[in-house]
């Protein structure tokens, strides 16, 4: 029996434009990038990259029409690169000494902090400063991007690990208090929890705390677009509502990103 499986999908907003990088996996070792554009729902389709794109290492210009990333190719080299969306063409690119390090993000319109980028070559449009204190794998790079967007923690318990026992490497983490981001004033709440090294890597829960019923375990990554449209992934699709969807309880938009191709994408 064929076992059908869903894209994977992360979401990386930028912060001053209306532009979500999606970043979709599928089969596992294949990446396409779009732009989507959250103010008229249009997407741009760029690269297919075979190998492994570090997503949580990953970011967006503020305007968003740069992405830096951590990649490793399908020979096994890995790189540090800086790119014009939608595409992954390195403007700025630096040799990455293995997964541990790497990736990096904005930390205002003009500066790139990158997590220890030995030698670069090529030139951004940016100033590029090493971040303050390098971070390790995902956690490193993803907490203090959300932490510029605006999620701030609920409180200081960050959860207990718990080693989850069979052939695959994960461990649980249980009662983080999480982060909480209400991007508008009167505006919804969205709560993210961290929920330990799982089945496919580093994973959170969301919730939005007035809509307790919108947001399950199975989505992926939620987070606001510029404009304050809510945004998530769940099951291969993306949806966005804005704060008149959420009380109509129906999205302005969303499409199944599951059947794409890249045969049918450069057909188009």
């Amino acid at each position: 029996m064929t076992v059908k499986t869903t894209a994977r999908i992360h979401l990386l907003p930028a912060k001053e434009a209306p532009y979500v990088v999606i970043i979709r996996r599928k089969p596992s070792k294949t990446y396409h990038v779009i732009r989507w554009n959250t103010q008229r729902d249009k997407f741009e389709h760029g690269s297919w990259f075979d190998g492994h794109l570090y997503v949580m290492r990953s970011d967006v210009s503020f305007d968003g029409t740069w992405m830096a990333y951590l990649a490793r190719g399908a020979s096994g080299q890995t790189w540090n690169g800086c790119c014009q969306l939608p595409f992954l063409k390195t403007h700025l690119e630096a040799d990455a000494p293995g997964t541990y390090f790497g990736g990096g993000f904005w930390k205002n319109q003009n500066t790139l902090l990158t997590n220890f980028w030995p030698d670069t070559c090529g030139t951004i449009p940016f100033r590029v400063d090493p971040m303050p204190n390098y971070g390790t794998e995902d956690l490193g790079v993803v907490i203090p991007r959300m932490e510029r967007d605006g999620w701030v923690r609920n409180g200081a318990n960050r959860g207990t690990d718990r080693k989850i026992s069979g052939p695959k490497y994960m461990v649980a983490n249980d009662g983080d208090d999480g982060w909480n981001w209400q991007f508008q004033k009167r505006g919804p709440t969205l709560e993210a929890f961290y929920r330990g090294y799982l089945e496919h890597g580093y994973t959170f829960e969301f919730r939005l705390r007035e809509y307790p019923d919108l947001l399950d375990r199975e989505v992926e990554w939620a987070t606001f677009d510029a404009i304050g449209n809510l945004v998530f992934t769940r099951a291969g699709w993306v949806y966005r509502y804005s704060r008149s969807d959420l009380s109509k309880g129906k999205p302005g938009f969303a499409a199944d990103l599951n059947p794409l191709t890249k045969e049918a994408v450069l057909g188009e």
